[in-house]
């Protein structure tokens, strides 16, 4: 379960911001539609770097260290970005740098996660694969409806979740000892 968990705040934070983003780009920074897709989808790249670079990692650390690594950057990107949008606002550097450090960071914790939830019960891997993923994704996408009823304009209480959920993705990573 703390694997699952692990992985379902770290998702949570995407599906809350992902519920708001495209009306926070356009609203509060000007941006149009096609330009956001443009950074999202180089957000997607950072998320594969940070796959790529957890792979390599591992081999040299092991899952542990690594994942405890990737755990930290969550927490530390939804802590920085709830600080800097309460200091600052909506800002394009605001939102961009934490966010890829979170995206980045889900990159690496994404897979370790699932090969921890399957590594508990490896005679039933598939099962396990299978239930932890749809469990992990069930309540992240909990926080896209929570996003959603805390949007009124103003970013500051989505920003407060996302920061709760990667708080919570380190809490729960003490499950998985």
């Amino acid at each position: 379960m703390g694997y699952t968990l692990m992985y379902a705040f770290m998702q949570g934070c995407f599906f809350a911001f992902l519920a708001v983003a495209a009306v926070v780009f356009n609203d509060h920074l000007g941006i149009s539609a096609a330009r956001f897709g443009v950074i999202w989808g180089g957000m997607a790249l950072v998320y594969v770097a940070g796959a790529a670079g957890g792979a390599r990692l591992t081999s040299r650390l092991g899952m542990r260290r690594v994942l405890w690594a990737g755990t930290l950057m969550i927490v530390f990107s939804g802590a920085a970005l709830l600080l800097d949008v309460a200091a600052s606002g909506v800002t394009l550097v605001g939102l961009l740098a934490p966010l890829t450090l979170l995206m980045f960071a889900a990159g690496i914790q994404t897979p370790l996660s699932v090969a921890g939830a399957v590594n508990c019960r490896p005679d039933i891997a598939g099962t396990a694969a299978g239930l932890s993923s749809s469990m992990a994704l069930v309540l992240s996408g909990s926080f896209s409806i929570m996003a959603g009823y805390l949007y009124s304009g103003d970013f500051l209480p989505v920003a407060a979740l996302i920061a709760a959920s990667s708080a919570m993705a380190g809490v729960t990573y003490w499950l998985t000892r």
